[in-house]
């Protein structure tokens, strides 16, 4: 059953358009019903490290004291500094990226509270399915693929830094983002080449932050902020590296 009334203003042009429509459609009592909760591709059993119990003691072992005091101070920092990211992205994006890294860190700290930060692989991939149902956005896919690759190669690389990389190739299969795109990857990228490179932490997040800075003045390749003129972003940083850096910065300053 189908009812339609409208106007044309092609045809009564001192009229406002109008319009109203009733479409009936019988549907399957089945497609009403509650339905199963759909499966992760980055969570089968296929993936490496999808199912992590221990880490393998050749490699990295973790404290749950240290690890907790890195991500708490990560996150508190994103948490304050929200503001700031939401009037960058109020500027030249949606406006959500502050609310979307502050409930991300939000439901990290949530997710930690209660659980052996020294199984730290197996602990991120249990967190990357808790994120992809309460982090939206795309800074919230990127953060659950770079975390999902990241909980695999903690458990099969001998530093932080090869784990990082190998995360980081990873990430760049799903992405078509690059250096110079006037994303999150301007932070990332020379914040994990530096590490991989052999250099310390400090040198990583100066490089990291001159690759924030350097959005200020990058014309947009990807997302919200290609379909605004250059001189509007102009000054201002990407909110998604701008984000990203705030939380590294936390991390690496305990």
């Amino acid at each position: 059953m189908s009812y339609r009334l409208s106007t044309s203003t092609l045809l009564q042009h001192a009229d406002l358009a109008r319009g109203f429509s009733i479409s009936v459609c019988p549907v399957s009592k089945q497609y009403l019903e509650a339905q199963a909760e759909p499966t992760n591709p980055l969570a089968d059993e296929a993936t490496e490290g999808s199912k992590l119990t221990k880490v393998d003691s050749r490699y990295m072992k973790f404290t749950d004291q240290a690890v907790r005091s890195r991500i708490e101070n990560g996150c508190d920092a994103v948490i304050k500094e929200e503001a700031t990211i939401t009037r960058y992205d109020e500027i030249v994006g949606d406006g959500d990226c502050g609310y979307t890294l502050r409930d991300g860190a939000k439901q990290v700290l949530k997710f930690i509270a209660n659980r052996d930060l020294s199984e730290l692989p197996q602990t991120l991939s249990e967190l990357v399915h808790d994120l992809e149902v309460n982090m939206g956005g795309t800074s919230g896919a990127l953060y659950c693929i770079f975390l999902t690759s990241l909980s695999s190669s903690l458990a099969a690389t001998d530093s932080a830094a090869a784990a990082l990389a190998v995360a980081l190739e990873q990430l760049l299969n799903y992405t078509r983002a690059r250096l110079g795109d006037r994303t999150m990857l301007d932070c990332l990228i020379p914040f994990v080449e530096v590490l991989k490179s052999g250099g310390d932490v400090s040198k990583a997040l100066e490089e990291a932050e001159k690759g924030v800075e350097s959005t200020k003045n990058l014309e947009a390749k990807l997302g919200r902020s290609t379909y605004l003129d250059e001189s509007a972003t102009r000054g201002v940083p990407d909110p998604g590296a701008y984000g990203l850096l705030v939380l590294l910065k936390g991390m690496c300053s305990s």
